[in-house]
């Protein structure tokens, strides 16, 4: 689902992308990278909890909060931008905790490069 969405905003990002055979390959063309993969999501979604601040009573379930990451060529987020948020609070925590995600960092022409990632996120409270 994550590579879809990440896919999905690439393409959106630069353009569709169209087939083109050696004799009709021109100076404009280019590659779209390998995209960033995390490693320890798993062990960092533990991470992240729910701010008190906020009213479980008041919160509604299922809401995404959708957030950019820009990952650098060694695998570590460097920057961030907030695309959908339900709650400041906890679009604060996803960030506290998102910066603790480590990548294999997006590869063009074989090199690993910088690139933004969407990572997106569903609170549900029980």
């Amino acid at each position: 689902m994550l590579y879809r969405l990440t896919f999905l905003f690439i393409l959106l990002l630069f353009g569709t992308v169209s087939a083109q055979t050696p004799d009709s390959l021109s100076d404009d063309l280019f590659i779209l990278p390998l995209e960033a993969r995390p490693l320890n999501f798993d062990s960092v979604r533990k991470l992240i909890t729910f701010p008190a601040e906020i009213k479980k009573e008041e919160f509604p379930n299922g809401y995404k909060t959708l957030i950019r990451l820009l990952v650098d060529s060694t695998g570590k987020v460097i920057n961030h931008k907030v695309t959908k948020e339900v709650h400041p609070a906890l679009t604060r925590e996803l960030i506290r905790c998102y910066y603790y995600l480590r990548f294999i960092p997006a590869k063009q022409g074989g090199k690993p490069v910088k690139s933004w990632v969407v990572i997106p996120y569903r609170f549900n409270i029980k």
